[in-house]
């Protein structure tokens, strides 16, 4: 058990070691450290009769017993890490609970007499005791400030602030004047109005106008303050404090911004003064050009209504600052990928748009809301993308110019930008490593990218050792790309939930990391942590990882995956739950195009048509059942696709036309339909021109 006192109380060090051994021996009326040697302030008693302690203390009043109630109070600052002051009276052991604010509590009243003991216990919220005093209810005291709002010497004062002097006791209304309470500037007083509460323990000054900028003023409350008893204030309280800087700038960010019709983003306002220093507590208004392009609300958030640009403006004290906002909607698809909640997909003309679960920032498109994005929305940061690959909790995308980019979730690496904080990133960050990339595939919680050079290099998690690094030590574990070991030469790499396949120059399939239900295809279940040789003598011309399974296509057109066969997404007709060496797929169909997802597999025909196996649980097969099917099932719609994506529990696709449909799981918008609902068979993404 730990205790830390106040600061300033150097003298109570000695009683605070009483307090500890008070709280662990469980003794509960022995020798405590006075509540005063650490600013405790209680009161003489009041009777409830007085109108202003019968406020204070209804519960008491309530009885028609004539009572005595006494006022107990804690400055500021006084226990920093307290949560809960308890107040028991010894003698007739009734109780009272204040919240701490700041380190004390304003007076809270409790039956009391003359000579009664009260004990007051500090805790913290998992009931650790920080401190126990004991008070002894006086004959007379004199009232003392407990606190004041502003505090002496703050100096970011708003300039509409209602200065508040809480006291430790009920105060004499008849004491409360423009005389004992005052506001001064360079002397002279402010004029404005006084008021004191109705149980006579806070007084409120709120001046006639605002405050000037940048000027400091002096509250006074003077000893002609009485309490009930008329025992005069004990001494004079005077209070400085200084009105907050002029603000210099407003500044939005970001300031250019792209988002779809019907989508939302949210804009964060940044107040500085003329040194640059960040200004709290400034209050900021917020306006738009043209509502009929993209509103915004009190708090920045910007809804797309309809193509073409607007301006958003934030306001504070006369300062403004800008930013320019596109809404669009997103136009024709030439690749799409899907995962676990979320998708992305690249335009035509290089814009990746994503949709679905957004609370890790996995879909690019800033700080928005968190939550669920049902239709597509533009990546933000103006780049252009050749590819893009989701994975569970984070994206990444290459650029036209061959710049690797990620986004999202970063607990374990996964963005390879070099940041071990964790922070998830919620617009793309560049990879740390600058090399030219030619392909890239994110799994569920690692990456990986061929260079143009023809290196693989990996970023992640590497539990299982699906970065391949060799079992080597590496200063950044990850959290920057790592070459992947065995100096061999790739020309495609996929990531899956756990493991790593990829091909290279000479065609062969080479796979590393969590191999336990035979993922990697070398006739064992063993990690790997450095790339082993895929069984059988293959020539492979594509291959794709799964959650748990391995699939890909031989340049002569055969189809082969291995691993994980549950729900009989090997395609096979043997009945193995699963197969640590390819099988030969066993449907009657020449494949073009395979993908593996979690559970189930997807391939596109060579005469175009697309098939799905495995499991059904969502409508991820697309045959509008939810029924598993070992077999290949010819997805519904008479659709033409080019590509297509298996994730966790559904399935999107790219039609000959280059339209995205998506089908199966859709509990956090991943399908972008603009709805909740799981299909069945494909539906079209939302927007697309």
């Amino acid at each position: 058990m730990t205790v830390r006192l106040h600061m300033r109380v150097a003298a109570g060090l000695a009683l605070g070691a009483v307090a500890i051994l008070v709280a662990c021996s469980g003794v509960t009326d022995p020798e405590l450290p006075d509540g005063a040697s650490f600013g405790l302030v209680v009161s003489e008693p009041l009777s409830v009769q007085s109108s202003a302690a019968a406020r204070v203390d209804s519960d008491v009043a309530a009885t028609g017993i004539q009572q005595e109630v006494a006022f107990v109070s804690l400055p500021p600052g006084s226990f920093p890490e307290g949560e809960t002051a308890t107040i028991t009276n010894l003698t007739s052991e009734a109780s009272r609970t204040a919240r701490l604010v700041d380190g004390g509590f304003d007076p809270v009243s409790i039956s009391a007499a003359v000579g009664d003991k009260l004990k007051t216990t500090i805790s913290r919220d998992d009931r650790t005791v920080i401190m126990s005093m004991v008070s002894n209810v006086p004959l007379r005291l004199p009232p003392t400030v407990v606190r004041t709002e502003p505090e002496k010497g703050k100096v970011d004062v708003l300039l509409n602030v209602r200065p508040i002097v809480v006291f430790s006791e009920p105060i004499d209304r008849q004491t409360v004047t423009p005389e004992t309470i005052k506001l001064l500037l360079d002397g002279q007083p402010i004029e404005g109005t006084l008021i004191l509460s109705p149980d006579g323990l806070r007084a409120e000054f709120t001046p006639a106008a605002l405050l000037a900028l940048q000027t400091t003023y002096t509250l006074i409350i003077a000893t002609g303050i009485q309490d009930l008893a008329g025992d005069l204030l004990e001494q004079e309280v005077v209070v400085s404090f200084t009105t907050q800087p002029l603000i210099a700038s407003v500044t939005i960010v970001p300031n250019e911004v792209a988002v779809a019709v019907g989508a939302k983003i949210q804009l964060l306002a940044t107040v500085r003064d003329a040194l640059g220093n960040v200004l709290v507590g400034r209050q900021v208004g917020w306006s738009g050009s043209d509502d009929g392009i993209a509103t915004v609300d009190a708090d920045g958030l910007v809804t797309g209504i309809a193509s073409g640009s607007a301006i958003i403006t934030a306001t504070s004290e006369g300062v403004s600052g800008t930013a320019n906002v596109t809404v669009s909607l997103p136009g024709l698809f030439t690749q799409v990928s899907t995962a676990d909640l979320h998708t992305c997909g690249i335009t035509t003309t290089g814009e990746a748009y994503c949709w679905g679960h957004a609370v890790d920032g996995q879909l690019g498109i800033g700080p928005s809301v968190p939550g669920d994005q049902l239709t597509p929305a533009p990546v933000q940061g103006g780049l252009r993308f050749s590819t893009v690959s989701v994975g569970s909790l984070h994206t990444c995308g290459v650029t036209t110019g061959g710049d690797a980019y990620c986004w999202g979730w970063n607990f374990l690496g996964n963005l390879g930008d070099g940041d071990q904080t964790g922070s998830s990133k919620f617009v793309p960050v560049q990879l740390s490593l600058r090399v030219e990339f030619q392909s890239l595939s994110v799994g569920s919680h690692h990456s990986c990218g061929v260079a143009s050079t023809g290196d693989a290099y990996c970023w992640g998690t590497d539990e299982s050792g699906q970065l391949g690094r060799g079992g080597r030590e590496h200063p950044d574990r990850g959290h920057s790309p790592v070459l992947v070991a065995g100096d061999l030469t790739f020309t495609f790499v996929s990531a899956g939930g756990g493991h790593t396949c990829s091909i290279t120059t000479s065609g062969d399939a080479y796979c590393w990391g969590w191999g336990a239900l035979g993922a990697l295809g070398n006739g064992s279940k063993d990690n790997m942590p450095s790339p082993r040789r895929v069984e059988g003598g293959l020539t492979f011309g594509s291959v794709s990882s799964g959650g748990r399974h391995t699939c890909g296509i031989t340049i002569s057109g055969e189809t082969y995956c291995w691993g994980n066969n549950d729900f009989g997404q090997l395609g096979t007709e043997a009945a193995t739950l699963e197969a640590t060496t390819p099988v030969r797929f066993s449907g009657a169909l020449a494949l073009a195009h395979v993908s593996a997802g979690g559970r189930h597999t997807c391939g596109i025909t060579t005469d175009g048509e697309t098939y799905c196996w495995g499991n059904n649980e969502f409508g991820q097969l697309g045959n509008n059942s939810t029924s598993n099917s070992a077999t290949p099932v010819l997805v519904a719609g008479g659709l033409r696709f080019t590509s297509v994506s298996a994730g966790w529990g559904q399935t999107c696709g790219v039609t000959d036309s280059n339209e995205v449909y998506c089908w199966g799981h859709n509990h956090h918008g991943q399908l972008g339909d603009g709805s909740l609902a799981d299909k069945r068979t494909p539906i079209r993404i939302a927007g697309e021109l």
